[in-house]
């Protein structure tokens, strides 16, 4: 993860975010927690500068669809997703940007969202607003920077294979600063409370189909007991008829 894709100026964004010696040599170091710069345009030159951690949040929203239904916030096993073999089952991993600074700051440089697929479904494809989720690692990689919008998302498609419940989480993962320094430690900002989230889904054997020797019962309850009645009446009467019918030609 070191391909930072920030846009103009990009060299002047990592000159300025390192501390320099008094020797004017600049020095490198890792940055750990997430980092928002400005936005400024200078004769008609556009670039991200004065970085701070202050106010600078991600967060990140996990949910889950079956066959095309709406996506459900399904954080735990009552609430999960009710799912059957061979259905397709959609993840959708939600990146929003909480930061609150003022005067144009933005969030800045990659981030990778760890995303291992749960055993219960096989992985067919996916698609993400930025960057690219490569199913190998179970792994998105995205950059943010001046053409970022946000929310960003990715979403992954597959299908059931097992039965039962299966839980999908997503979490942030790794951080790199512009100047391509990335942080010694798991992923870090200033709300750890959203920094990771979850779905589930309950997958259960494939649809029952009534074969020919299915008995069929006819409930008789409340109010309705004289209509199913006369109902059950009907048919054994039309049985009846259609027997004798043919009793007579011969």
């Amino acid at each position: 993860m070191r391909s930072f894709k920030l846009g103009i100026a990009a060299l002047f964004v990592s000159v300025l975010a390192m501390p320099v010696l008094a020797g004017g040599v600049a020095l490198a170091q890792p940055v750990p927690v997430l980092q928002c710069g400005q936005i400024q345009t200078i004769d008609d030159e556009t670039f991200i500068t004065n970085f701070t951690t202050e106010n600078c949040d991600l967060g990140i929203l996990k949910e889950v669809s079956v066959n095309g239904g709406a996506f459900v916030d399904a954080n735990t096993s009552p609430d999960a997703a009710q799912a059957a073999l061979g259905d397709s089952v959609v993840w959708r991993v939600t990146v929003t940007n909480p930061s609150v600074p003022d005067d144009g700051f933005i969030p800045v440089g990659d981030v990778l969202v760890a995303d291992v697929l749960p055993s219960g479904v096989s992985f067919n494809s996916s698609t993400a607003s930025e960057g690219s989720y490569d199913n190998t690692s179970n792994t998105w990689e995205f950059t943010m920077g001046l053409s970022t919008t946000f929310p960003i998302v990715l979403t992954i498609n597959t299908t059931s294979t097992s039965i039962g419940l299966f839980e999908n989480v997503a979490s942030f993962d790794e951080y790199c600063f512009p100047s391509g320094d990335c942080n010694i430690e798991p992923y870090g900002d200033i709300n750890p409370e959203n920094n990771t989230d979850n779905a589930f889904v309950n997958i259960g054997g494939p649809p029952v189909v009534l074969g020919e020797t299915t008995p069929v019962v006819l409930a008789a309850t409340g109010s309705g007991v004289t209509e199913s009645l006369v109902a059950a009446g009907l048919i054994v009467s039309t049985l009846g008829l259609l027997g004798y019918s043919r009793f007579a030609r011969k």
